[in-house]
């Protein structure tokens, strides 16, 4: 049965994709594809854990009564949730844009912008290694990368943002009909740099998000892409690899075991070649919450909604100050605590189980919520791909909308505020650049 529903999922979104790349004449970065082919990615998995249900956490296995039913829950609840996305995509039109958010796009890129945002860059990756100690003691401890990399978030979403506007700023300075072999390989060496100093912090996210970004930029600037050539293809193989050498190379002394033995990389990653597809999925946190939140009593309303607002209060000036991230309290539940919303965050584990687009709107309103928030979700999304169109694909709205897109954004407390954050770096570079160039750039 449940194979079955997995093969039904798929081959329902992968018929939507195929409608919708026809009807966009094979434009796959537009927000609806793009949206499906994101949702596709999480089979795999799907496929993987039901035959494979030990590799759940102890505690989502001890709150699972009934493993098929949570799994059916997890796949018919993801088929709502796309289903009122993708109406909300294709009803909303967006006509009414800020005047001040086109005026904050870089427009045309330059030589000038590249060094400027390579120079940001390299800047805050350098402050960044001061602060934990150098760039050999990082990659060496990568096991330990959460307690070295403390305190490092601005560096790092500072390097992060201006890496991307730096190769957003080259691809949109080429001229589209005089594209030479030496500007694809200049490009493709600063995108190999910037990959592996992202790839350095120890995260697969940012550098993976790297390469897409790169991608809907060419498409759109330059040339549309075919994402099925056998080119592209092998580039997702490298996605595939890459996701699954990055956890062992996280492992205490890897770096130095396998500077000495590289062919024992290749043996030891094969494990984690399933990697990549689970970062698509959310399965593992859902069918917890599914199992846990079975009644309407234990929805929680919107209870959470004020924590975002406090999230803006340093900790140090809000002694019981409750968690941004709703995960904690998932988490927290997990591990059998009692925790009552709005505790002190210092009071609990701090450990988060993130939702998901899902799971956010499941918690607070069950099945009506996920509908609301899939309204919201599709409202946004379309915006913001409608707003990078307007701008003429300016690198700070196409970044934007990259991380929205690839991140799996939705309507909760820490995808809201990891969103403004992201989108505060973005305006502030570019205000600093239209600033100096004195311009109210409009391509």
């Amino acid at each position: 049965m449940i194979d079955l529903t997995t093969t039904i999922y798929f081959i329902i979104l992968l018929s939507t994709l195929l409608f919708f790349i026809k009807k966009y004449n094979g434009d796959a970065f537009h927000v609806i594809p793009l949206f499906l082919l994101l949702s596709i990615a999480e089979v795999p998995y799907l496929y993987y854990i039901s035959h494979n249900t030990e590799e759940l956490h102890q505690q989502v296995l001890y709150y699972l009564n009934d493993f098929e039913v949570s799994f059916l829950k997890h796949v018919f609840f993801k088929l709502v949730f796309i289903f009122f996305c993708l109406i909300a995509m294709l009803l909303f039109k967006p006509k009414v844009y800020s005047r001040a958010a086109v005026m904050l796009s870089n427009g045309n890129g330059s030589i000038t912008l590249l060094v400027f945002f390579s120079a940001v860059s390299i800047g805050s990756f350098i402050a960044f290694l001061e602060q934990v100690g150098g760039l050999f003691y990082l990659i060496s401890n990568m096991d330990n990368k959460t307690n070295v990399v403390k305190g490092t978030a601005l560096y790092r979403n500072l390097f992060f943002i201006s890496s991307l506007l730096a190769v957003g700023a080259y691809i949109s300075s080429l001229n589209p009909y005089r594209v030479s072999i030496r500007n694809v390989l200049f490009l493709i060496f600063v995108v190999i740099v910037y990959f592996l100093m992202l790839a350095s912090f120890g995260e697969r996210k940012n550098p993976l998000l790297l390469i897409v970004f790169t991608f809907i930029m060419w498409n759109y600037a330059i040339r549309k892409l075919d994402v099925f050539s056998l080119k592209n293809l092998v580039i997702i193989l490298f996605f595939i690899l890459f996701s699954s050498i990055a956890p062992v190379l996280r492992n205490q002394g890897a770096f130095e075991l396998y500077l000495l033995h590289p062919s024992d990389l290749v043996k030891d990653s094969l494990p984690y070649l399933g990697e990549l597809f689970k970062r698509f999925s959310d399965i593992d946190i859902s069918l917890f919450i599914y199992s846990y939140f079975d009644e309407s009593g234990k929805f929680w309303y919107g209870a959470t909604f004020s924590d975002f607002f406090s999230g803006f209060i340093p900790s140090s000036l809000y002694e019981n100050k409750p968690p941004l991230d709703e995960g904690v309290y998932i988490y927290n539940m997990a591990q059998g605590l009692v925790v009552e919303i709005g505790s002190p965050f210092k009071d609990m584990i701090p450990v988060g189980w993130p939702l998901s687009r899902v799971t956010s709107g499941y918690i607070h309103f069950g099945i009506v919520g996920i509908v609301v928030y899939a309204i919201f979700t599709g409202v946004i999304l379309k915006y913001f791909y409608n707003l990078m169109v307007y701008s003429s694909y300016s690198p700070i709205w196409v970044a934007f909308y990259t991380y929205l897109m690839l991140i799996g954004f939705g309507i909760s407390n820490a995808f809201v505020f990891n969103a403004i954050t992201i989108l505060c770096l973005l305006v502030i570079l570019s205000f600093i650049t239209n600033l100096f160039r004195g311009l109210n750039v409009s391509r």
